[in-house]
């Protein structure tokens, strides 16, 4: 176990709070990663999903954060 996990299993142990925010965030972001396979598969743009699900260019920056963020080791 990371010293990281052992941190969020402490803090969840400690505050019911902690804990459901972490679970609450920690499904969020399967969601997001999820949303992000689907666009990939589909070999659509972040601009053009954005667009066919009605989101606004701040949503699309948001996305576009979370794309740097989970791809920072990629070549681009």
């Amino acid at each position: 176990m990371s010293k990281i996990d052992e941190y969020i299993a402490k803090r969840s142990k400690q505050s019911a709070d902690f804990a459901r925010k972490y679970k609450e965030e920690s499904q969020k972001l399967q969601v997001a990663v999820e949303v992000r396979n689907l666009r990939e598969e589909l070999g659509m743009s972040q601009r053009k999903f954005a667009e066919l699900v009605g989101k606004t260019h701040l949503n699309q920056l948001s996305l576009r954060l979370f794309h740097f963020f989970t791809n920072k080791n990629k070549k681009y």
